[in-house]
């Protein structure tokens, strides 16, 4: 990406530096770009210590166009994220049910890693133990939420990995996201998908 300065999409009003810039045209990942490198600046200053917002929202997003699926609401449902329905040539075999699988529900979760992630940069956040057939588990890099690796996984191979989060409850669980997790032959690669969702571009807002 250019500078913000030289962008058409992230143009600079009146050549002041520090305008305001111009949005409406940017690119997803023009605009992700840009989010990353204010990142930067507040975490050199010490404002912020994570990058992981609005990174769960982009990738719930993701997902849900990638598999042509619905996001379920925020508001009554915790458990998943997205309902989709996935095509046996997808799962191929790999599913919890031969074939496809229609209605599935998906839990997404994301982390934004550096060049050489270091261990907690891979764990997910907490999340029960039931109540959906898949996690996406998905991978951004860190300076511009370019989508690194996204899996599928289903709920059988998240209990092998999983680790209870909390010493007071066995149904709240964490997961790391290591190459070993990430590649396991039970999990459905998307990273292509979820990359071809990122690049087409849409109105956010319909």
């Amino acid at each position: 990406m250019a500078d913000a300065s030289s962008s058409p999409g992230l143009g600079v009003r009146g050549g002041d530096p520090w305008a305001q810039p111009v949005l409406t045209g940017a690119s997803l990942a023009d605009l992700f770009t840009l989010y990353g490198r204010i990142l930067d600046e507040l975490s050199s200053r010490e404002v912020i210590r994570s990058r992981n917002q609005p990174l769960g929202d982009y990738s719930e997003w993701l997902v849900c166009r990638a598999l042509r699926g619905l996001l379920a609401d925020n508001k009554s449902e915790k458990a998943f994220d997205v309902v989709a329905d996935l095509g046996a040539t997808l799962l191929d075999g790999r599913g919890p049910h031969d074939g496809a699988h229609q209605g599935a529900q998906i839990q997404v979760k994301a982390r934004a890693i550096s060049a050489q992630p270091k261990r907690d940069q891979l764990q997910t956040s907490p999340f029960h133990a039931g109540g959906f057939d898949y996690l996406a588990l998905v991978l951004h890099r860190a300076f511009d939420f370019h989508v690194e690796q996204a899996v599928l996984m289903p709920v059988s191979a998240v209990h092998l990995y999983a680790r209870t989060a909390t010493a007071r409850r066995d149904d709240v669980l964490r997961l790391w996201m290591t190459q070993q997790a990430m590649t396991d032959p039970s999990t459905i690669e998307i990273t292509g998908l979820l990359r071809s969702a990122a690049e087409t571009e849409i109105d956010l807002i319909s």
